[in-house]
């Protein structure tokens, strides 16, 4: 047999003095790693206690936005066949439904904010209240004008004398509408959104203006009115880039307009409540397993 080594054969032949200085070494380790370890626990509870504490503050903060954000009653109040799907990626969302009375009519928005969560949220409800002071102020507006306001108040209010705020480059894109039922008219205007108008089995895209809403390094931006005369059975949708720009699980790659034109066409015969259902559907069967990209609104309205 090989003998081992004398610096191996150490703990079979320590004497009694430096078995005791070994054994306290030890125990000194093991306290050490038991005061780690209950370290590592304490830490371990604090943040899971914060956490709950953000995800509870951030839920209530849920609810305002919820009761902030018009429901498909409050939308069906003055276009009686429509829908709003709408489906946050976190607890809040950037991405909201806007609708208000307005000179002989109504109009409807779909705002699409910077970023999601909260950040996102903040944004959208700075919207929502330069929205309101907007039409408060200008009563009789057309959309792009009211687009071009809406553009001054939040360029102004995202770029104040404080250094940080100046950093700030978030803002929205819109798809607003001003529908008029006694002339059968609506008007639309769009910061980098579109509205889709279904019309007899084909889809007519009209893109509006590819400028945003808020601090740019364009100096000057240009939004425009498209009148639409409406014709019985006509459908429009608004929507925000979360749904065309989620990647599907199969394939890996985005929804896009295309696919969503297609699908559109496939359920354009079937009411308005059941499209949002398959619109629905026919997004979390297209995601799957992937995460959820960014928050998604679609509005549909049936004239």
């Amino acid at each position: 047999m090989v003998a081992l080594p004398r610096w191996l054969s150490w703990p079979f032949t320590l004497g009694g003095a430096s078995r005791t200085v070994y054994e306290e070494r030890l125990r000194a380790q093991q306290q050490m790693l038991q005061q780690t370890t209950d370290y590592l626990t304490e830490l371990k509870q604090e943040l899971e206690d914060k956490n709950l504490d953000i995800t509870a503050s951030v839920q209530y903060a849920s609810y305002i936005q919820q009761a902030t954000v018009p429901t498909e009653d409050d939308l069906r109040r003055y276009v009686p066949d429509g829908f709003i799907y709408y489906q946050p990626r976190d607890i809040v969302s950037g991405d909201l439904p806007w609708v208000h009375p307005y000179n002989e009519g109504v109009l409807i928005a779909a705002l699409d904010c910077t970023g999601h969560g909260v950040p996102g949220a903040l944004i959208a409800m700075l919207a929502y209240a330069l929205l309101n002071e907007t039409i408060s102020v200008h009563p009789h507006l057309p959309p792009s004008r009211l687009l071009t306001e809406l553009d001054r108040l939040m360029t102004a209010s995202l770029s104040q004398s404080n250094p940080e705020a100046r950093k700030v480059r978030d803002g929205m894109d819109i798809a607003l509408v001003h529908y008029r039922p006694a002339l059968r008219e609506l008007t639309f205007a769009g910061a980098h959104r579109p509205l889709f108008l279904l019309r007899k089995g084909s889809i007519h895209e009209y893109t509006g203006s590819i400028d945003s809403i808020g601090p740019s390094l364009q100096p000057t931006k240009q939004f425009d009115d498209t009148v639409i005369r409406v014709e019985p059975e006509d459908r429009v949708y608004l929507f925000s880039d979360g749904i065309t720009d989620q990647f599907g699980a199969e394939t890996g790659k985005k929804l896009l307009k295309t696919r969503f034109r297609e699908f559109l066409l496939e359920v354009e015969a079937l009411p308005m409540a059941e499209q949002r259902e398959r619109i629905r559907a026919g997004f979390e069967s297209w995601k799957g397993h992937t995460p959820q990209t960014d928050d998604v609104l679609v509005m549909g309205l049936k004239f």
